[in-house]
């Protein structure tokens, strides 16, 4: 069996399911290194090969994690050029992600992609019956501020996680609780489309999907202030609990729409209300973070299961 793993060197994910792996020959395609990502595509009639750093690649399965294309002011030629260069090799990239449709995709590239959006996300989570807080993306400052009027305290978040660097220092943009909409510059608004969302009090539940298992965790964490997020003080402050009173109801849920969005594997974020103890899904990330979950546990439960998925396909 060999398995193509679609990632960024080193991927700590990656180095810890290999050891469930026995057995199996594990190739490696990474776009970020340029002396790594070289490959061919030959085609002869109804015939091709895909030859990547020396090795023909037949897979039975594709593992697509974390990849990231090398940075376009890295690539050794003239400046001029750069633009060009870094175009085609963006869109042959994608090709490759185009092939072997009859392998066992961890998950298809094309459905990961199509799921990402998070306005698809709560569109499909409440047609299954699911709590979803209120919610508005917008560009708009006037109708993020009648939003946040209206609902006297809620939160905002990025559309995408993503960093800055500035004066040296690297920012992240996490969710956090706006009180009042005084208080709020939305000078940048207008550029950067924005999650304005309902805030629903509670505790923390990750969920991870893997083929037709669910896994449901409370995660605990302190908050910094106005920050909620538990992804920025993650590993220093963290308490992980596996959360048995999860609804059997719910996580089928979830298995079906990992489902019917055409995946394999995903990552549930949820708040279970404290007053009601109500479930509100907030978002599914098709490639979302989970190792950290068996880590904190001391445990290999999850670690197992995505080598099973990528053995079996289910």
């Amino acid at each position: 069996m060999q398995l193509l793993v679609i990632t960024k060197q080193s991927d700590p994910h990656v180095n810890h399911v290999l050891p469930f792996l026995d057995g199996i020959d594990v190739q490696f395609f990474d776009p970020s290194i340029i002396s790594d990502s070289k490959f061919s595509f030959q085609s002869q009639a109804c015939n091709y090969s895909l030859i990547i750093s020396g090795t023909e690649i037949n897979p039975d399965a594709i593992w697509f994690r974390k990849p990231v294309l090398i940075k376009k002011e890295l690539l050794p030629i003239p400046r001029e050029f750069q633009e060009l260069a870094y175009d085609n090799f963006l869109e042959v990239t994608r090709w490759v992600y185009s092939l072997f449709p009859n392998a066992n995709w961890v998950s298809d590239y094309w459905c990961i992609s199509r799921s990402s959006s998070k306005w698809l996300q709560l569109n499909t989570a409440a047609k299954l019956g699911m709590y979803t807080p209120k919610t508005l993306c917008t560009r708009s400052e006037l109708h993020a501020r009648e939003f946040i009027s209206k609902m006297g305290s809620c939160i905002v978040k990025p559309a995408n996680m993503s960093f800055v660097k500035y004066e040296g220092s690297t920012f992240g943009y996490y969710t956090r609780r706006i009180h009042d909409v005084n208080q709020v510059d939305f000078s940048g608004l207008f550029v950067s489309p924005t999650f304005f969302q309902q805030e629903i009090i509670g505790s923390d539940i990750r969920l991870v999907v893997m083929g037709n298992n669910y896994y449901p965790y409370i995660i605990k964490v302190n908050p910094i202030d106005f920050e909620l997020d538990w992804r920025r003080n993650q590993f220093d402050h963290m308490k992980i609990y596996h959360d048995s009173s999860f609804p059997e109801s719910l996580g089928n849920l979830c298995v079906q729409m990992v489902s019917e969005l055409g995946l394999k594997f995903g990552v549930f974020d949820f708040i279970r209300e404290s007053k009601t103890g109500k479930y509100y899904f907030l978002e599914l990330n098709p490639n979302g973070q989970w190792a950290f979950l068996d880590l904190h546990l001391s445990e290999d439960i999850l670690l197992k299961r995505m080598a099973k998925l990528l053995r079996e396909g289910s």
